[in-house]
């Protein structure tokens, strides 16, 4: 029988699997993790679904909490959570995965649509998939089985010439599974894995039923969602403790952004994840091991490229006179991931230095850009250092600014609403839904100070707008590509204005005062722990996760603000390795 035609014949079978495979669990509601948000237009910054109200803020308001220390919760339970929702992998974890399970870096999901966002980090927090995109999962499974199976040694644990063609196809059948689905295979998931071997075997040969099995594993539910059906807990209604291999899973993917390796799946078989030195103990492996750091800096690109909104960043257009931006595109989107990978697992990681690093990593033509020592390979990315008076960590970085702008022209406000939602946590409420979203046309030549005014003097817009433009104003000596000037046009650039609405307000000239500012904010330091538990567990914090963010809070301010002590205290804590099937009033 050839190829082809056995391809038709166990087809069936497959789909067969597939079926019995089918995703279980429950599913929390969308509208009450926050929603999963569409894909933003280039230079925006998403307002829906995206962050709850500040610190001491009442839920359903976006008014930001006044000045003085951050509101205490009672944490009167041992652990608690948020519901859970079960979720499918998303295009980079799927790329990641397959990159560690078949040494296979050709990125096939990029071929899947979009992920669905929770906030503003991907996740595929829905029961799905479609119809189109399991045809697509069966495409690329079939294309990465047939690679594989050209070079099938590797992925072997043994030879045939040594146990026999269907000793080895039973040993890989465990082993290879045993990675796939990330915990070991039962016996019902060995007898129907070795009878679609056998049938591709009977029909071809051993290397085509071996191609089958991966075939088949690949579109099985228990590799394409991150399965945490978990352990009820005694006394605990709706509260699920995850077994081992399910708590290596969920640390996998919130360190790594992919499958746990040998040595985590050794460590849960073991019981070495069962007490809180061991998990610590493992962690730590997973960020400072040399195959580690390099999964690590993976994931760290992704946080800071969804925190930062930089996937929207190649569609940014930008007026002709700025001619050099189309060119540097790429370069400022890796400089920002570099200098984030760089911060947490070669500098201090501290908050305060990612706000006000006089330092990046950048090629010789960005650096150029920023006024630095332009010398070196021009694809290169080397520590440079930049002139403290003109840039402060990532809040200049050309990425942000550029985002953060119109085609021809800054936009405080843009920039006013990021450095509120993605550093603050405090969103404004939704605009008005008849609210006017562009500017009369004006003299182009006043101050853009003078044009916003305009939107300040209508009442449906003066309260938003007094949040966003005053942080705004303190970025207007970077033009629309982030380089920095000391005019804006023919007036002199303005960047003093006054910080409201924290724990750190006062008067500020500039971003590098603004970022001092904030880099002392108990505040900032609260919302960048919930910015790690919506990365870390793809989902928006609710009220059961107060205890653990104030702990991850209090953990940032004893260790100065260091962000992977943060991430390190936020995935060895008590409520990352449960569950809730409920949701709980607090």
């Amino acid at each position: 029988m050839s190829r082809d035609v056995a391809t038709s014949v166990v087809t069936a079978s497959v789909l067969l699997w597939l079926a019995s495979g089918a995703c279980t669990g429950d599913i929390g509601s969308m509208s009450d993790q926050g929603g999963p948000s569409g894909t933003n237009k280039p230079g925006s910054v998403p307002t829906t679904g995206m962050t709850p109200p500040g610190p001491g803020t009442p839920p359903g308001t976006g008014t930001p909490p006044g000045p003085g220390a951050l509101p205490v919760p009672k944490c009167d339970t041992p652990v608690d959570v948020s519901l859970g929702l079960m979720l499918r992998l998303t295009r980079a974890e799927y790329n990641n995965t397959v990159r560690d399970l078949l040494g296979d870096n050709s990125g096939p999901a990029q071929a899947f649509a979009d992920d669905a966002k929770v906030g503003v980090f991907p996740a595929n927090a829905i029961v799905g998939p479609g119809e189109r995109e399991l045809d697509d999962y069966r495409v690329v499974a079939e294309a990465l089985a047939d690679r594989a199976v050209a070079n099938l040694a590797p992925l072997l644990p043994c030879t045939a010439a040594e146990i026999g063609t269907d000793g080895c196809a039973g040993k890989f059948i465990q082993a290879f599974g045993r990675r796939a689905f990330r915990r070991p295979l039962d016996a019902e998931d060995v007898r129907a894995y070795t009878a679609l071997y056998a049938t591709g075997k009977t029909s071809v040969d051993f290397g085509f039923g071996i191609g089958l099995v991966v075939r088949a594993m690949l579109q099985s539910s228990n590799f394409l969602y991150r399965v945490e059906v978990g352990e009820p807990v005694p006394a605990r209604a709706g509260l699920l403790r995850l077994t081992a291999y399910e708590f290596a899973t969920r640390m996998s993917y919130a360190l790594w952004r992919s499958m746990p390796d040998d040595e985590l799946l050794n460590a849960a078989a073991a019981g070495g994840l069962d007490t809180a030195a061991g998990v610590d103990t493992q962690v730590r492996r997973m960020l400072t091991s040399a195959a580690g750091l390099a999964r690590a800096r993976v994931a760290l690109g992704d946080f800071v490229d969804g925190w930062m909104g930089l996937g929207e960043l190649p569609d940014v257009q930008k007026d002709a006179k700025f001619r050099t931006f189309a060119a540097m595109v790429g370069d400022m989107r890796r400089e920002s991931q570099v200098f984030f990978q760089e911060l947490i697992l070669n500098e201090d990681a501290r908050i305060v230095t990612a706000l006000t690093a006089p330092f990046t990593f950048a090629t010789p033509r960005l650096a150029t850009l920023y006024g630095a020592d332009a010398s070196g390979v021009a694809t290169q990315f080397t520590r440079r250092t930049l002139l403290p008076e003109q840039r402060s960590g990532l809040l200049t970085h050309a990425s942000l600014m550029s985002l953060l702008s119109h085609e021809s022209s800054t936009s405080p406000v843009h920039r006013g609403l990021w450095v509120r939602t993605s550093v603050l946590c405090q969103p404004p409420p939704p605009p008005p839904p008849d609210v006017a979203n562009s500017l009369p046309m004006i003299d182009p030549n006043l101050p853009i100070r003078q044009r916003l005014a305009l939107h300040r003097s209508d009442p449906s817009c003066a309260g938003c707008h007094a949040m966003l433009e005053p942080l705004g104003f303190a970025f207007e000596a970077y033009d629309p590509i982030g380089a920095y000037r000391t005019m804006e046009g023919r007036n002199p650039i303005n960047a003093t204005t006054e910080l409201t609405g924290t724990d750190v307000d006062g008067p500020v000239t500039g971003a590098r005062t603004l970022a001092d500012r904030l880099g002392r904010s108990a505040q900032v330091q609260d919302c960048m722990a919930r910015q790690w538990l919506r990365f870390t567990q793809s989902r928006i914090e609710g009220n059961a996760d107060r205890c653990t963010i104030a702990a991850v809070g209090s953990g940032l301010a004893a260790s100065g603000g260091n962000l992977k002590e943060a991430l390190i205290a936020l995935v060895t804590s008590e409520s990352f390795r449960y569950r809730r099937t409920e949701e709980v009033s607090r």
